[in-house]
């Protein structure tokens, strides 16, 4: 999403054709979140790999309450 950012200041977008509310939107809203989701993709499927056959649903639900709470946790603290 950054590069869009520096595309609209730069005013490159405007030499292309396309008005800053288009681009922002096409880099802020769509790119930003494609990456994110790919971003994120390799802990989910890591953390259903390591859950045990029988109780899946219990460990990942463990396990992705455990991430969620560090994540959050290393936000606060820094």
């Amino acid at each position: 999403g950054g590069i869009f950012d520096i595309l609209i200041a730069k005013r490159w977008n405007v030499a292309m054709g396309i008005n800053d509310k288009t681009m922002y939107m096409f880099g802020d809203a769509i790119i930003y979140s494609i990456v994110y989701q790919m971003n994120f993709m390799p802990a989910v499927v890591l953390t259903s790999k390591v859950c045990p056959k029988g109780v899946e649903s219990t460990v990942y639900a463990l396990l992705a309450g455990f991430q969620n709470m560090g994540q959050n946790v290393s936000q606060s603290i820094g």
